[in-house]
C-alpha cells in the first residue's frame, strides 16, 4: 500500500485500540505478529465475527470522501473463508467472499466507490468467519486507500480515458463508456495488460483477452463487435475481419510475423488485437495493403523492431497521424478510413 495514499485507521498499536471492535469472543492484543509496527489483535480459534464502527474511527471526516477501498489485515493459523462486509443498520451494504490463506498477510478490502457522499455515519466494517474460524486469527491496521489510477487521460490525441478506481476499469469513450470489474471484485476478472491512446488490452485470469480501441470496436477473444457505431459500420468491419486483407512486407525492410498468439490462421493477423504484427529490420518498414473482397477499413498493423525515434508514416505518400508508442517499444499504427485498392504504408523512424 505504499504507492498508494491511504489511512491507518486503526492499528493496535496503543492499548486502548482494542475497545473499537466488536466481537462475541475474547479479543487480546498481541505482539507475536504485526502487519505495520509491533502490535495486532488476535482472535481466539472458533471466533464467528468481528466489527469496527467506522465512524469511531474517522474523526467526522465524510466517508467515503477520497476513498476507494476500505477494510483490514488478517492473519490466520488455518486457511479460513471470510466475508467481509459494509454492514448499516438496514443491512449488508457491501460484501466479499475470501479464503484467508495460512501465515501470511491478507487484505481483506471492499469497494466502497459506489457508496453516496457523504455515505450514512453508522457503518460498520465486519467479518464473519462461517463456521468459527479454524484457527486463531490476527486483525492488523484498518485503513482506507486511494487506488486511483489514470492510465490514459483525453487530450489532444486522445479521445478517450481509461482509469482504475475501486475494483473496476473504467473506460470512457466518446462512442461509449464501460466498466470491467477486476480480479477482486470476481474470480474471472480483468487487468490491464497495455492502456495507450489508441488501443487497450484487458487478460484475464482465465487467460481471456479482450482487445478496445477508442473508436467502438472490440475484440473479445478474437471475436468482434462493436459499440456506439451505426450498423453499416460496425457491419462492415466485422466483414473485414472476418475477411482481412493481405499485409505484405517488403523482405528489404521486415517480414510479417505469422506465429504470434491469437493468430487463428497465421497470416499475420491477431485476431485478438484486431491488428496485423510486423517485425522490422531496422528504422524502416514498408508494407503492401491488399483488400480482399470485403476491403480493407481501420487496418492496425503493430510494428517491432523501429527503434526510437519520431515516426513518419505515409499511405501512398499521404501522410498518417494515427500513431501510438507502447509502452513496451512498440508502434501502432493505424490507416484510417477504407481501401477498395491495394495500397502501400511507408514508416521510418526520425532520429
Amino acid at each position: 500500500m505504499q504507492e498508494l495514499p491511504f489511512r491507518t485507521l486503526l492499528n493496535f498499536e496503543a492499548a486502548t485500540d482494542g475497545v473499537f471492535v466488536r466481537s462475541r469472543s475474547a479479543a487480546i492484543r498481541s505482539a507475536d505478529f504485526a502487519h505495520t509496527g509491533q502490535w495486532s489483535l488476535r482472535l481466539p480459534a472458533g471466533a464467528a465475527e468481528a466489527s469496527v464502527k467506522l465512524s469511531s474511527l474517522l474523526s467526522g471526516q465524510p466517508f467515503p470522501g477520497p476513498w476507494t477501498l476500505a477494510g483490514v489485515y488478517v492473519r490466520a493459523t488455518a486457511r479460513t473463508p471470510v466475508r467481509v462486509m459494509l454492514i448499516s443498520p438496514a443491512g449488508v451494504v457491501l460484501e466479499r467472499g475470501i479464503e484467508v490463506p495460512p501465515g501470511r498477510w491478507t487484505p481483506l478490502l471492499l469497494d466502497i466507490t459506489a457508496l453516496g457522499d457523504p455515505a450514512r455515519d453508522d457503518l460498520l466494517l465486519r467479518l464473519d468467519f462461517p463456521g468459527g474460524a479454524a484457527g486463531d486469527i490476527l486483525l492488523d491496521d484498518v485503513l482506507v486507500i486511494d487506488n486511483t489510477r489514470v492510465w490514459v487521460d483525453r487530450g489532444e490525441k486522445s479521445t478517450w480515458r481509461v482509469r482504475q478506481r475501486g475494483f473496476s476499469i473504467l473506460i470512457e469513450s466518446d462512442r461509449f463508456n464501460l466498466a470491467a470489474r477486476t480480479p477482486e471484485a470476481q474470480a474471472d476478472g480483468w487487468v490491464i495488460e497495455e492502456a495507450g491512446r489508441m488501443r487497450l488490452r484487458l487478460a484475464s485470469a482465465t487467460g481471456r483477452v479482450w482487445t478496445l480501441y477508442p473508436d467502438g470496436r472490440q475484440y473479445l477473444g478474437g471475436a468482434f463487435s462493436a459499440m456506439g457505431m451505426d450498423a453499416k459500420s460496425a457491419g462492415e468491419l466485422a466483414a473485414v475481419h472476418a475477411d482481412p486483407p493481405e499485409v505484405q512486407v517488403s523482405e528489404e525492410t521486415g517480414r510479417l510475423i505469422r506465429t504470434a498468439d491469437g493468430d487463428r490462421e497465421n497470416d499475420g493477423y491477431v485476431e485478438t488485437l484486431g491488428a496485423y504484427l510486423v517485425r522490422a529490420n531496422g528504422p524502416r518498414a514498408e508494407v503492401r495493403i491488399v483488400p480482399r473482397e470485403a476491403g480493407a477499413a481501420r487496418t492496425v498493423i503493430q510494428f517491432q523492431g523501429l527503434g526510437e525515434g519520431e515516426p513518419l508514416a505515409t499511405l501512398d505518400g499521404r501522410l498518417v497521424e494515427t500513431w501510438d508508442r507502447l509502452d513496451n517499444g512498440d508502434l501502432l499504427v493505424e490507416v484510417p478510413g477504407r481501401l477498395e485498392a491495394a495500397a502501400t504504408l511507408s514508416v521510418r523512424m526520425r532520429r
